[in-house]
């Protein structure tokens, strides 16, 4: 038995007039959205952002600045990214978009929620405000000055969104993101506030024990006196043990 398969002019050739109209008009229809996401291709290639993914489900109960009000038409909003190509020349985009007295406002392109949410991290440090409009794809951020923009920018968090950044890669998840933003730096230096050197012998600014110290008055009652070595046959230490602070990552007893 030989089976034949139609072509799609021939299926139309076998339906009524009528149906034959609808047919037309649906792949006209197609035709149509082929087009524009072709069209939506080439726009994105200019977009340094990672592409945004249609919502299956919204959680409820939560608010969240990228759920702002997209009640006002999207339409008067033109992306403004040309010259931005990562978070670090966005950066250098707001403190030149600060400095602009004649701009209250800077559009972002389109682009997914973690994006979005880093976005909004930057915006937070340079006390802008920030919110999102459009749906699905065509969802992007808007920057807007308020009166206290641009003063006593958090340049400590500005520092860790950008390292975060470049070292989770772009178009990383959350939890790459947040691994890299919420580890401490360390540099095997003092801490901020005059905390623990690389070296310093811990407790070596203490004072003396005093004689009225539980563990002093233990010592005497088994026979020690100050000065004496400890053990059962005066062989032991005299000066207790000491700990060396390390904040470096070289082995132990390693110098270089």
């Amino acid at each position: 038995m030989v089976v034949t398969v139609k072509s799609k002019n021939r299926k139309r050739n076998d339906l009524p007039p009528e149906l034959q109209i609808l047919w037309d008009k649906d792949r006209a229809k197609k035709a149509d959205y082929k087009r524009a996401r072709a069209h939506e291709r080439k726009r994105q290639l200019g977009n340094p952002f990672k592409t945004a993914k249609k919502d299956k489900g919204k959680k409820k109960g939560k608010s969240n600045p990228d759920e702002s009000d997209t009640s006002e038409s999207d339409s008067e909003f033109e992306p403004e990214f040309e010259e931005i190509t990562d978070m670090f020349s966005l950066e250098r985009m707001i403190r030149v978009f600060l400095r602009d007295l004649g701009r209250s406002a800077m559009t972002l392109p389109a682009m997914d929620k973690e994006s979005r949410r880093r976005v909004h991290l930057l915006a937070d440090c340079f006390k802008l405000k920030s919110q999102s409009k459009g749906s699905g794809t065509d969802r992007f951020p808007i920057l807007t000055k308020t009166t206290r923009s641009g003063i006593k920018i958090d340049e400590d968090k500005v520092e860790r969104i950008l390292r975060a950044s470049k070292e989770s890669g772009p178009g990383s998840n959350m939890a790459s993101f947040n691994k890299a933003y919420f580890k401490r730096k360390d540099t095997g230096g003092a801490k901020k506030g005059g905390g623990h050197v690389e070296g310093e012998i811990v407790g070596a600014k203490a004072a003396k024990i005093a004689d009225t110290n539980v563990g002093y008055k233990m010592l005497q009652l088994m026979g020690w006196s100050e000065g004496d070595r400890i053990g059962l046959t005066a062989g032991g230490i005299i000066d207790p043990l000491t700990a060396r602070i390390k904040r470096t990552k070289l082995g132990l007893g390693a110098t270089s």
